[in-house]
Order: structure tokens, then sequence, then C-alpha cells
């Protein structure tokens, strides 16, 4: 139905799914997302395509300004990110829109990690606040600690995938520019 978005980085999902089953793939949706997206950023990235990575966070956004967010500060939030990127996308240097997109990707990366290792802690102290993690566990018979853990695990394959995509696009640049732009006499 809506979300709310917080200033410590956690948020709410407010769901109107009654149906048993269709509680899963959205349980399941949030923290796979978030890490398949910091690895799509990253993946972007070594291909060159920031742009594309800001346009889609735009759209990411206003989609989820437009259809879902409803409180305060989600509003405010969403509304000044998508100013800011806009801007930086229309009016600054590549090195200077490069250097936010990495930071945000980098944001987004420690998040997909940190979010899911979150939850293994809350899992182990109360397996009832363990949020996602709770609502997979109260409709399998899988515990909401195991759900954390595969979470866990999860994000941390896609950041090692991010992160070598990251490392690869360095090893491409420092490749090419020890090659000569002139053809020596040899060639």
């Amino acid at each position: 139905m809506y979300i709310e978005l917080y200033q410590d980085h956690s948020g709410v999902t407010y769901s109107s799914i009654t149906k048993q089953w269709a509680i899963i793939p959205v349980a399941l949706a949030g923290y796979i997302t978030a890490s398949l997206f910091a690895w799509f950023l990253f993946s972007a990235y070594s291909r060159g395509k920031q742009r594309l990575g800001l346009q889609v966070m735009i759209l990411l956004s206003g989609l989820s300004l437009l259809l879902f967010v409803r409180n305060g500060f989600g509003i405010t939030f969403l509304v000044g990110f998508i100013a800011l990127t806009i801007i930086i996308l229309a009016l600054t240097p590549k090195w200077l829109s490069d250097f936010y997109y990495l930071l945000l990707a980098f944001l987004c990366l420690e998040e997909s990690v940190f979010g899911p290792f979150s939850l293994i802690i809350y899992a182990w102290g109360n397996a009832r606040q363990a949020g996602d993690a709770t609502n997979l566990a109260l409709h399998t018979d899988i515990p909401a600690i195991v759900w954390a853990i595969g979470f866990t695990l999860f994000a941390l394959w896609c950041a090692k995938q991010a992160v070598q995509a990251f490392l690869g696009r360095n090893k491409r640049a420092r490749s090419s520019s020890r090659q000569s732009p002139t053809p020596s006499y040899r060639d």
C-alpha cells in the first residue's frame, strides 16, 4: 500500500496482501533486489554506463515517490535526491558525475550488505523483530535466523560480484592507459 522511509536508513512497507503464498515473494524482494541493484550499479560502471545508472536511479525514485512513499521524510528525501541527480547529470563535469555515481554505488553496496547482516542480529536476539526474515519464518517452516543468514550470504555474493566488476574496470583502464596511443616502429 505504501512505504515509509526514515532518517536512520530504515523503513516500513505496509501491504494489503492477504494470500499466504503472496507474502513470500514480497518478503524476499527487498533484500534480494537491493543486493542485485548494487551489483547492477558496479556492472554499469565497469561498462562506462554511469549515466544509465543515474537515470535508472531517477526512474526508480520517481516511481517510488509516485506510487509508494507517503511519509514526510521519505517524500522530501526522494524529491531532493531526484533534483540533485538531475542537476548532476545535466550540469556537472564528467569527473564530478562519476564521483557522485561511485558514492551512490558504494552506499548502495554498503546498505545491501549491512541491512541483511543486521537481520541476523535481530533474529538472534528476538526472531519476532527480524522484519522480512520474521515474515518468511511465519509463512514457511524455516527459522528467521536461517532467512537472515541466507539474505546475508546472497548479499555478500552480490557484493563480491560488484567489487570484481569495479576492480575489473580499473584493470582495463590501467592496461589501456599503458598502451601507447601512437603505433610503434614494430607495428
